[in-house]
């Protein structure tokens, strides 16, 4: 079926009996429409009707898909505290969604002001029910690395290496692991692995993580 057949469906199906699950599949269309429309007037009054037809599944039956499709809107279209406000909702409402765990966790890493913040473990604990990709895998990786827990940070970052994600940026948090650690070597390793590129030779020669090694004349020796 055409996208316009399954739109004219879900709105006969709303006058019919305005239904949460109509609401949500037509805001999901709206949203995918938007998503790919160049024209910016057009694209946001698909993103108003989405969060119009959302909204409304939302308050007819409160369903996890449809808490994080209402969040994202939100986000999209730039309302951030209904964003959060929904986010929080979901969250004490004990809705079950990966999607939903995600963005919570990434909530508590901003929210967090100094490594002893409880709000990093907590973000962890909703990491870890959030799914296995790459943004998810860096966040929790990246907590653990924020509160000193380094070998669970390794684990994680471990994870990543072997399942080939963004390899680089990974290398680089295991060099600041290394070198927070004391390991020069290992530091190096890391680091030889990614210093060909610009820009992280350019980063790494200026990262005061590094600053404890800058007079060792092996590590010097890697930046020639």
């Amino acid at each position: 079926t055409s996208i316009e057949e399954q739109i004219h469906f879900y709105e006969q199906n709303i006058k019919i009996n305005n239904s949460s699950v109509a609401h949500h599949n037509l805001g999901k269309i709206q949203l995918e429409l938007a998503q790919k429309e160049p024209n910016a007037d057009k694209k946001e009054k698909l993103l108003q009707l989405s969060l119009y037809h959302t909204v409304i599944a939302s308050q007819i039956d409160a369903r996890a898909e449809t808490f994080y499709q209402e969040i994202i809107l939100y986000t999209i279209t730039n309302q951030v505290q209904k964003a959060e406000e929904s986010l929080n909702r979901a969250i004490k409402m004990k809705l079950k969604h990966e999607g939903l765990y995600a963005l919570k966790g990434l909530d508590l890493v901003k929210k967090a002001k100094s490594s002893r913040d409880k709000k990093y473990r907590e973000s962890i604990k909703y990491f870890s029910e959030a799914g296995k990709n790459f943004k998810v895998l860096f966040n929790k990786g990246l907590a653990h690395l924020l509160i000193h827990e380094y070998d669970e940070a390794q684990k994680t970052f471990n994870t990543l290496i072997e399942n080939n994600y963004d390899t680089q940026l990974i290398y680089y948090c295991m060099a600041i692991i290394e070198a927070r650690k004391g390991n020069e070597e290992n530091c190096i390793e890391f680091l030889k692995k990614i210093i060909q590129v610009p820009e992280w030779k350019n980063k790494a020669e200026k990262d005061l993580e590094f600053h404890s090694l800058k007079k060792s004349t092996r590590f010097q020796s890697i930046f020639r």
